[in-house]
């Protein structure tokens, strides 16, 4: 589960409850995540983990709306100004886990070439097995 802050992710204990092993598992980064996606990028049979960066969020220096921070954000909402959304901030990295098969992923991002330098916001898709 990706999110604000720490990552999670449950493990399904088998009798209707879930135990959360992302500290152990390791996938715990991110200040803003979003959209995680399973799928196996080196062909191991074991489901990697894809975790895309949304922005960068920092709650002791909120941006403004109207700021150059937030692009030309014009919006309101009632008659409020308002944020118009993550144009203009700055993105968070990209992170794809590699599953170790024993319960714990390693961080192969930088390797696999997929650790997002720009922090441009990202997706992973497993087209291997499609056929039309």
């Amino acid at each position: 589960m990706a999110n604000f802050g720490k990552n999670r992710l449950y493990r399904n204990n088998d009798n209707g409850t879930f135990t959360d092993v992302a500290e152990t598992a390791g996938v715990t980064v991110g200040n803003w995540s979003t959209g995680p996606s399973f799928g196996d990028y080196d062909g191991d049979g074991r489901l990697d983990i894809f975790v895309p960066g949304y922005v960068h969020w920092d709650m002791n220096n909120l941006p403004l709306s109207g700021s150059k921070a937030v692009g030309f954000a014009n919006c309101s909402f009632r008659g409020a100004q308002t944020m118009c959304g993550p144009r203009g901030l700055p993105g968070e990295p990209d992170h794809l886990f590699r599953n170790n098969g024993d319960g714990t992923f390693t961080d192969v991002s930088v390797k696999a070439g997929v650790d997002d330098k720009r922090h441009y916001y990202g997706v992973f898709v497993d087209v291997r097995g499609y056929r039309r």
